[in-house]
């Protein structure tokens, strides 16, 4: 009964993810990048349970090409200095870090994530790997700041199984952020858990215009 009724507390967020025939840079520098000069950001991240902003804030934009989508995410910090960065690869996910989570199929999670400190960790289950005949080369590269620090993603749309050319698209998706200097866990769209479905928004890709479509 309580989640039906937190569920209920909010529709599922939706970002439009538009085609772009400029490719970022992968390099975690968003600010400097071309690619995303023009695109709005999608934040309002809330507290993991809860409807209220987290303290710290995080955002991202989205963007598509003709092979990959590509994410570029901001997460603000105060506290720079008392941010941890994993010692060993099992511990990366009680660190400072982003989680991705995609629903392309009812029997499918995809569950990608970057740290702070720029390595890598997924969960990606053998209905996902047989579909894509084991391919999942998606990549991610992370930048620290002063008051902030930033990831870029790279997911090939195969692995998401989506194919934007052959029409609108809206992909069950949900972004997620563990934040140590003040233990926050916050998400964009409002869950009881990290990688609840049940709790995801939607990532609406715009069909791309005439000219890519034909290539």
């Amino acid at each position: 009964v309580g989640c039906l009724a937190f569920a209920a507390l909010a529709e599922p967020k939706r970002a439009v993810v538009s085609y772009s025939s400029v490719v970022p840079v992968l390099d975690g520098d968003i600010d400097g990048d071309p690619a995303w000069k023009s695109l709005p950001w999608n934040g309002d991240f809330v507290l993991l349970r809860k409807t209220v902003p987290p303290k710290e804030g995080t955002r991202f934009k989205a963007l598509y090409t003709d092979d990959a989508l590509y994410l570029a995410v901001e997460c603000r910090e105060s506290d720079v200095a008392a941010m941890k960065f994993e010692e060993r690869p099992e511990e990366f996910w009680i660190y400072d870090v982003t989680e991705l989570f995609f629903a392309p199929n009812a029997d499918e999670m995809i569950h990608p994530g970057c740290s702070a400190g720029g390595n890598r960790n997924q969960q990606i289950g053998g209905t996902t790997l047989t579909r894509t005949h084991g391919q999942i080369a998606w990549d991610a590269k992370a930048r620290k700041g002063k008051d902030r620090w930033t990831v870029e993603y790279l997911l090939p749309l195969y692995l998401l199984g989506v194919n934007p050319a052959r029409g609108a698209v809206e992909l069950p998706f949900n972004m997620c952020r563990s934040e140590t200097p003040h233990k926050e866990y916050s998400t964009w769209n409002a869950t009881e858990q990290f990688g609840f479905p049940s709790g995801f928004g939607r990532l609406a890709f715009a069909p791309p215009p005439a000219a890519a479509r034909d290539r």
